[in-house]
């Protein structure tokens, strides 16, 4: 059963913590883990909406127990990320055209008329 544990916490966390010492004692106790901050920051980028970058983090400890009855209790405790505001994101976040996928807006067939965007709160307009 510790075996099986520590694979799927491998392979769970092994992409965005360091899992140097495990040791596979029942309940099993991960301290102090650092976190893998560039594969986590390359998940962030994909996107290209996230205007942070990570700069270093760590979890405190991950406690996983299981129950007799099939179940298993995830306990994370002291997690710490540290982010620093990227201007260069923000701005290229800012400049990029609008998603032509939006079905909330109505059209005007070009006209340049404002509406409201469908479930918007009243006040909020979007210029066509």
């Amino acid at each position: 059963m510790e075996g099986a544990l520590k694979g799927i916490l491998q392979n769970a966390l092994g992409e965005y913590v360091w899992l140097d010492k495990v040791d596979t004692k029942l309940p099993l106790t991960l301290r102090d883990l650092k976190l893998r901050e560039k594969n986590i920051q390359e998940i962030l980028d994909e996107e290209g909406n996230f205007p942070f970058d990570i700069t270093d983090g760590k979890i405190g400890s991950i406690s996983v127990s299981p129950g007799w009855y099939g179940t298993v209790e995830i306990a994370v405790s002291g997690f710490v990320l540290n982010l620093s505001f990227s201007p260069m994101k923000a701005m290229r976040r800012a400049m990029a055209p609008p998603d032509d996928g939006d079905s909330d807006s109505d059209t005007d067939g070009g006209r340049g008329q404002t509406y409201r965007a469908r479930g918007a709160p009243p006040g909020a307009q979007q210029r066509m």
